[in-house]
């Protein structure tokens, strides 16, 4: 019986360009405008509903089943296991639809009433407790519906299909605020936004042992690959090393037609 879950956590992208700089510069998160309406109670287009922040996207999806997934994210991957993502904090999402009892639960505590906090208290458990249900949030996606992705609004999708796991970082540490989506959609805002998050927010490192897949559109970008891991990595890693990571890339096309 074929597995529901992997025990990889893949990253997909659209671009090898991305990838190439994930081999380079390990993960760094970068803002994504995320549907709040769980939270917000308000409609998809106002402006309460979404904001930004920083994260990185993974997910847990069996390789054979990943095609769909492509299509919308792109054909370029990397895996890596599940392990290694749970030692940096990476957790699968909380996926609810309106008025469930999760979302029942957690609405409920973000619109709690407050001001029982001191002015003179700024560390107060009230503080405290407002800023970890906003963290909690990061972790809260809908069942389904639409989403921002380059700049478009793309076409109602079963979110739940995509088994995401993702990284957001502690903000409450950080020198790095949320995003309005105006600001978000200016693409100058969002460049200097990600710039400010790549200087200030630490990247989420891995070994070669940690990954599991490097992942191409075509079979004829293999051996392209093959040559960028051994510029990438060779200051870096053993000769070993970069031998284990050429064995862990495979094409989309294979997928497509052998799993």
């Amino acid at each position: 019986m074929s597995p529901l879950s992997s025990d990889t956590l893949f990253h997909f992208t659209d671009r090898v360009e991305h990838l190439i700089d994930i081999l380079t510069n390990e993960f760094r998160p970068h803002f994504s405008l995320e549907d709040l309406t769980l939270i917000t109670n308000q409609a998809l287009d106002s402006e309460e509903a979404n904001r930004a922040f920083p994260l990185v996207s993974f997910c847990d999806i069996p390789l054979s089943q990943t095609t769909a997934h492509t299509a919308t994210y792109g054909s370029y991957a990397i895996g890596l296991t599940k392990k290694w993502g749970m030692r940096n904090g990476i957790a699968p999402v909380l996926y609810c639809y309106q008025n469930c009892p999760a979302h029942v639960a957690i609405a409920g505590l973000f619109h709690m009433p407050v001001g029982t906090a001191k002015a003179d208290a700024p560390n107060s458990l009230e503080e405290q407790l407002i800023a970890n249900i906003a963290y909690l949030s990061c972790f809260l996606k809908p069942y389904e519906g639409q989403f921002y992705r380059r700049g478009k609004l793309m076409p109602k999708t079963r979110f739940y299909d995509e088994r995401e796991w993702r990284y957001v970082p502690d903000l409450r540490k950080r020198d790095v605020e949320g995003m309005s989506r105006e600001e978000y959609l200016d693409p100058e805002k969002l460049r200097l936004a990600n710039d400010r998050a790549r200087s200030h927010l630490q990247p989420i490192r891995f070994e070669p042992s940690d990954i599991r897949y490097l992942i191409v559109k075509t079979e004829s970008e293999i051996l392209h690959m093959i040559k960028d891991i051994e510029r990438i990595k060779s200051p870096k890693y053993t000769t070993d090393d970069i031998k284990l990571l050429t064995t862990r890339i495979i094409s989309a096309e294979h997928i497509r037609s052998d799993f």
